[in-house]
């Protein structure tokens, strides 16, 4: 009998979440603020509440925070009235959220934190650069 790779599992929440889109994305059709503010209660009152039921499979009701934060981050990314220029606070708040993600077991803490590095990493002078990988590869690879 064929092994069966353990991450598909993925897949199936990936093609739940593309069978419901259209309708969570009927949101954008509200006003910035009505929007954001609903995308923000959703993902904090799913996560703290967290009232679904064990259905003995994994299913996109368990994940739905995740896809919603994501949306939520390219609501902000999108919006043409924020400043896309680059600053060194930018880079100070992605390394804040980083270390908080790592240090605070909180999933509220975890929420905030993956908002803000999604949101605000671009926008970033230096913490961009970190992420990315000849960055690591040709200054912190020979470190080590």
């Amino acid at each position: 009998m064929p092994v069966i790779n353990p991450v598909l599992w993925t897949l199936e929440i990936e093609i739940q979440f593309y069978i419901i889109a259209p309708l969570i994305l009927q949101i954008f059709k509200m006003n910035k603020i009505m929007r954001r503010l609903i995308l923000l209660f959703l993902i904090f009152g799913w996560s703290h509440f967290n009232f679904i039921p064990d259905l003995g499979f994994k299913n996109l009701l368990n994940y739905l925070p995740y896809f919603l934060i994501g949306i939520f981050c390219a609501d902000i990314y999108l919006d043409n009235k924020i400043s896309k220029s680059k600053n060194i606070l930018f880079d100070i708040l992605c390394l804040l959220s980083l270390l908080l993600i790592f240090t605070n077991p909180n999933e509220n803490i975890f929420i905030i934190t993956m908002i803000i590095l999604l949101t605000f990493s671009e926008r970033s002078k230096y913490f961009i650069k970190f992420l990315e990988i000849k960055f690591f590869l040709y200054y912190w690879l020979p470190l080590l």
